[in-house]
């Protein structure tokens, strides 16, 4: 997702694959989960929730994520095990739907003006919604992930200033060795009047994000911060750190 200096990150970054290629393994793997997809939706049908990606309804979502206690034992939301989490057809998680909403609900991306969007780690399902509108140019960016438009790092991003009116960051900071980095430069290249969606997982419970910089092997970060490629967990103390950035920050609930 990000550079990390740690051996997680022992691989070397991809570039971005043509299109024609992208396409062809989006359609595999369509082929691939489409028995699996449809068996879930009968195990999970009924009418209880709605998925705002694919429009499709049933009685409950399915559970997803890995129970860990330190997420537990830190009341961390967006972390961990969840029971009604994830869509059974389209796969789509909470903070990828919540992301959503606030687009179109509440920031009114698709309303006809035109925005400029960096989504950065993007979710797989959400993008052709996104680009489907001919007044968004979307970018997509990574620096692993072989399906996006430009390789490319969050510690630097290779945009000048003020490039673009949205930017997506759906939890890699939690990956990033320096977050005020990478922060400082999601500031730089949003256009005045812009906003940034920037989540994290984060503990309702703790005033202070924990992080040692110590901490280097998996099983030390799965037991500190939750998953093995995580090297902090956020407190409430991460709206201080997204200002000292140069963010006015507001926090969003939606009713």
């Amino acid at each position: 997702m990000v550079a990390l200096k740690s051996p997680i990150a022992s691989f070397a970054p991809v570039t971005a694959l043509p299109p024609v290629k992208i396409r062809l393994r989006a359609l595999l793997r369509d082929i691939k989960f489409s028995f699996v997809r449809r068996y879930r939706a009968f195990k999970f049908s009924g009418q209880g929730v709605e998925c705002n990606l694919c429009g499709k309804e049933f009685g409950t979502f399915m559970p997803t994520g890995v129970a860990a206690p330190v997420l537990e034992e830190n009341s961390v939301v967006g972390g961990g095990y969840r029971e009604n989490a994830r869509c059974p057809w389209c796969e789509s998680v909470e903070r990828t739907r919540l992301i959503l909403h606030y687009l179109t609900d509440e920031a009114k991306l698709f309303s006809g003006k035109r925005f400029k969007v960096l989504h950065v780690a993007p979710e797989i399902r959400m993008v052709p919604l996104i680009r489907k509108f001919p007044f968004v140019d979307l970018l997509t960016v990574d620096l692993y992930r072989p399906y996006v438009d430009e390789c490319m790092d969050i510690l630097n991003i290779q945009k000048p200033d003020d490039s673009f009116d949205v930017i997506l960051c759906s939890h890699v900071l939690e990956h990033v060795d320096d977050d005020l980095v990478a922060m400082r430069e999601i500031k730089r290249v949003l256009k005045p009047g812009g906003f940034a969606i920037v989540q994290v997982p984060i503990s309702f419970t703790n005033p202070k994000t924990l992080e040692d910089s110590a901490v280097l092997t998996e099983s030390e970060r799965l037991e500190k911060f939750g998953q093995i490629d995580h090297v902090r967990l956020y407190g409430q103390d991460y709206f201080d750190r997204l200002e000292s950035a140069g963010f006015s920050v507001e926090k969003y609930l939606p009713v």
